[in-house]
């Protein structure tokens, strides 16, 4: 599988060309890709709990400014599916459950990328967002759902995270490749914060 990818990847670099990074040039990227999210923090430890990941989609668009042919900058709008699988009451025997957190974001990274060959770009920014759909599934038998408001779990809406990263350019076809460290608290009173891998794959359309 992952011969195929790069064979197509290749395939698709030799037909379209390499990538030229041209000094005042504008491009949107329409990107899509997954989320492999977690959380991280203290909170975790102290009580004992422990989370694994949760995979999601990523999708927006990104607009890039090009300054000089090693410089840019890029703004994004993206919708960023985040939370984690949470083992519940891990430090008390008998009691552990687990709970899937789904806490999807509205995310607006800024990032600056520096191109040190045509074809590879690192990067890095930062990320406000906006908490976009709050809610848990308790898995088993049968799955059930519901509301942090209903468990009495209260959120702060707003996060900021900095992702960094690196890109890979085949001609006008990008992949991303982030990680996005969060550094607000998800949950009013706990120290626990967002850890996001964000994989996209997008295409870059020249607007000037």
């Amino acid at each position: 599988m992952k011969r195929l990818i790069f064979s197509v990847l290749f395939l698709v670099s030799f037909i379209t060309g390499f990538a030229q990074q041209e000094a005042g040039s504008l491009t949107i990227q329409p990107k899509v890709g997954i989320n492999l999210a977690n959380y991280r923090g203290d909170d975790f430890i102290d009580k004992g709990e422990s989370s694994d990941l949760r995979a999601g989609l990523a999708v927006g668009a990104e607009l890039e400014y090009q300054f000089t042919h090693r410089l840019s900058a890029s703004l994004a709008a993206m919708y960023s599916m985040q939370g984690a699988k949470v083992h519940m009451g891990a430090s008390s025997p008998g009691y552990i459950h687990d709970l899937i957190f789904k806490t999807d974001y509205l995310v607006f990274p800024v990032m600056a990328n520096f191109y040190i060959t045509k074809n590879v770009a690192l990067k890095l920014g930062l990320q406000p967002g906006v908490m976009f759909r709050k809610k848990y599934d308790i898995p088993g038998n049968e799955k059930l759902s519901g509301s942090f408001s209903r468990v009495d779990i209260q959120t702060n809406d707003f996060d900021l995270s900095i992702p960094m990263g690196f890109g890979l350019y085949f001609g006008s076809v990008v992949l991303d490749c982030r990680y996005n460290l969060g550094l607000t608290h998800i949950f009013k009173g706990y120290s626990v914060e967002n850890s996001v891998f964000q994989f996209t794959l997008g295409y870059k359309i020249g607007l000037k």
